[in-house]
């Protein structure tokens, strides 16, 4: 993306490394534990398949507060098996960052990067990669910015 990117730049930006993830909007309760009672809001699949690929089940009626009968909606992270067509409501294809020793490194060198060549990073990536970890570094970039402008 960077026309002219710092060595520093390719190297940080280098190390933190991608993975493509399917995700499913989706109504089908067979995706959730048997018993109601042991539903949760995020709920994991093992397989005998690629233990690689993580495959969670978000219960969006709990992690939003839903009421009681509201319609099931649930967010399938790589699904291991099809999920049913009739409880489709979306498919997306999403890239998450990977976290491994490369990617930790990358993290800690960040300040090697932000605010050369007028350039500042943000992105989950830098933190834990939750959406909230992607605001915080915005926010990192924001004082960054101020505290540049202040020099």
């Amino acid at each position: 993306m960077l026309a002219a990117p710092t060595d520093a730049e390719r190297e940080v930006l280098g190390d933190i490394g991608w993975q493509r993830n399917e995700v499913v909007l989706h109504s089908d309760p067979r995706w959730l534990p048997e018993r109601q009672r042991a539903w949760a809001s995020w709920n994991y699949r093992l397989s005998d398949g690629d233990l690689a690929r993580a495959c969670v089940t978000y219960n969006m009626n709990i992690l939003q507060g839903l009421p009681a009968g509201a319609p099931l909606f649930c967010v399938t992270l790589n699904p291991d098996a099809p999920v049913d067509d009739r409880y489709v409501w979306q498919r997306f294809v999403y890239e998450h960052p990977l976290f491994n020793p490369q990617s930790w490194s990358a993290q800690l060198r960040r300040e090697e990067i932000n605010g050369q060549q007028r350039s500042w990073y943000c992105g989950a990536y830098w933190y834990n990669g939750f959406h909230e970890d992607g605001v915080r570094s915005a926010l990192d970039v924001v004082q960054g910015i101020a505290a540049a402008e202040d020099n």
